[in-house]
């Protein structure tokens, strides 16, 4: 106990803590907090109670009349105390590696050898001094909504303990996205969707499971929610208040204060490690001078064009995260590549179960959609994640004693991913049919449809699968050929795109334009293949246009088919070449 008391005080002993609240404590400072907290709720507060009681406005009144004017107050309280928080500590988590490396001391805390969880641990502890203090000034209003009478002591409690558990969520998802992004661009991500989260998700009447993902609003308003189902005025989806899972014999009933902990507790670990693992390490010859860059040419070029300010940047960042703890370092690739491929594969199974177990409420053609939509999103989200660029495509990962490169993880974790895909799209009807008539799966579709959309599941599952292997290898080429992975990103995208609708676009033009001509529709129709569009189009019947019948009624289909294995096929031949010239220019390296 005393050891980890010990440890406790050592993360708490950071220049970061010192400095922020050395900041934190000026009397303008707390002055303009005290003001902007009581602003904001005092005028939240009295809106409530002008539109309640003096306007007595229709919707208003009614909910101060069944829910007791106090717990309406409480509420509004609660929820202004969510907004300030959304705007505020995204703010105040920002600076830690802009700051000193705008003010040219960056060098100095690396060379201070100070950890990265040291360092951030010291902000999470500000920023939880600066949550009591919002707390401690807003306190007024707070008895002033429990004197009201009416009001539930123990949801005034539970909803700031989430709020706290809020705060914390927000200012290490910020801190985390400000290690991979410039922080000015952090801080506009995480407030953008942080109050979107907050105020349409939480905001509305969707489900319970859709609505506490990351903010706690959805149970700040659930006396609102309650009060429109007992009046008849809930939404057609059903029950807002608790989501209900009936298992068989069993019925569990989940409400938003348990979402909310979940959704933060996982989301919060996952932030967390990608915060101390930080990013992959990009030091390489070009960029092995902290806080300078040279690349070959650099001489002929002007000095605008030789700045490069991200490279600099995540060279800066990496050799800060050079002072990790030993544990990170040696189990890095474990934790960077198959934590993220049990990330994909978590989100990829609760989606498809969520979407089965509700699938009676689908017709076949939105089921079928849907789980399309799915597989789409995650491989395209897969591919991202799982490219790299020229800096860090031979970086050795740690995984216990052994060392393998970034790039070849990538390749294991994104090709097991896609078999998960594959069997999860083949397997789930085959599951599904066999619980529809089982007593475990009330909510469960009927046989009547079931055979067939598993022909379907089977045959555009691998397709799409195969779709994205095209754009994965063009990723991975164009990473090793470009400094930026944003660059091989766009690269990629705009050949993919042009290479999928020229033959498309090009055969359905020529099939209006020379309509009649002989042989024009068989030849546009092969044409027309070398795209994915019309297979894709084969999946959807319903949808084909007059020119997509004509095509996959006289197009070649396994022809076509093994067309789109060619360019996965090249760029994976070219990458190869390209990963060996770059080995053996690092062998020459270090040789010299």
């Amino acid at each position: 106990m005393r050891a980890l008391l010990n440890r406790i005080f050592e993360l708490g002993d950071s220049p970061s803590v010192a400095q922020d609240l050395g900041t934190m404590w000026s009397p303008i400072r707390l002055g303009f907090w005290f003001i902007l907290v009581n602003l904001v709720l005092g005028f939240s507060l009295g809106l409530t109670i002008y539109l309640s009681i003096i306007a007595a406005d229709g919707d208003v009144m009614s909910y101060s009349q069944n829910l007791g004017l106090g717990q309406l107050c409480a509420s509004v309280f609660l929820i202004g105390i969510g907004n300030i928080l959304t705007i505020l500590m995204p703010i105040r988590a920002s600076g830690l590696l802009e700051g000193p490396r705008w003010g040219r001391y960056f060098d100095q805390i690396v060379l201070s050898g100070i950890s990265p969880l040291r360092y951030f641990f010291g902000k999470i502890a500000a920023q939880n001094i600066f949550f009591l203090f919002i707390i401690i000034a807003s306190l007024p209003w707070a008895i002033f909504s429990l004197s009201l009478g009416g009001t539930e002591v123990s949801f005034v409690i539970g909803g700031m303990f989430l709020l706290w558990i809020y705060a914390n969520l927000i200012t290490i998802f910020t801190l985390a996205l400000g290690v991979f992004l410039h922080e000015i661009v952090a801080v506009i991500v995480v407030i953008l969707l942080f109050a979107n989260a907050y105020g349409f998700l939480g905001g509305m009447p969707w489900p319970t499971y859709i609505s506490s993902i990351l903010t706690p609003s959805h149970y700040l308003l659930e006396p609102v929610y309650t009060h429109m189902l007992n009046a008849g005025n809930g939404p057609p989806w059903g029950d807002i208040t608790h989501f209900e899972l009936v298992l068989g014999p069993f019925n569990i009933q989940i409400g938003s204060f348990t979402f909310f902990l979940f959704y933060s507790a996982i989301i919060g670990a996952i932030a967390l490690v990608a915060l101390l693992l930080g990013p992959v390490n990009c030091i390489v010859k070009e960029n092995s001078t902290f806080g300078a860059i040279v690349l070959d040419g650099d001489m002929k070029k002007k000095s605008l064009f030789t700045k490069r300010f991200n490279l600099r940047r995540r060279s800066e960042i990496s050799f800060f995260y050079e002072n990790r703890t030993a544990f990170l370092t040696r189990w890095e690739g474990l934790f960077r590549h198959f934590g993220v491929l049990l990330t994909f594969t978590i989100i990829v199974v609760v989606a498809c179960a969520f979407l089965n177990y509700y699938s009676q409420q689908f017709r076949q053609g939105e089921y079928y959609l849907a789980s399309v939509w799915i597989y789409g999103i995650v491989m395209f989200a897969a591919s991202l994640f799982f490219c790299n660029d020229r800096s860090i495509e031979l970086t050795p990962q740690r995984i216990g004693n052994r060392s393998y490169t970034s790039g070849r993880l990538d390749w294991f974790c994104y090709t097991i991913f896609c078999f998960i895909c594959i069997l999860l799209g083949c397997g789930i009807p085959v599951i599904r049919d066999y619980l529809s008539g089982s007593a475990w799966y009330k909510n469960g579709p009927t046989r009547s449809w079931d055979f067939e959309m598993a022909n379907e599941l089977r045959r555009s599952v691998p397709f799409i699968i195969l779709s994205f292997a095209q754009f994965y290898t063009m990723l991975r080429y164009f990473g090793t050929r470009y400094w930026l992975r944003a660059q091989a990103i766009g690269v990629s995208t705009l050949l993919l795109v042009a290479l999928w609708l020229a033959p498309y676009g090009i055969a359905v033009a020529m099939m209006n334009s020379f309509d009649g001509i002989p042989y024009v529709i068989e030849i546009m129709s092969w044409v027309a293949c070398l795209s994915p569009i019309p297979f894709m189009l084969w999946f959807f019947d319903s949808s084909l246009s007059m020119e997509g019948r004509i095509i996959l009624e006289n197009g070649p289909y396994i022809l076509g088919m093994a067309l789109h294995l060619l360019l996965p096929l090249l760029m994976l031949n070219l990458y190869k070449k390209q990963v060996a010239l770059m080995e053996k220019e690092r062998k020459c390296e270090v040789s010299e």
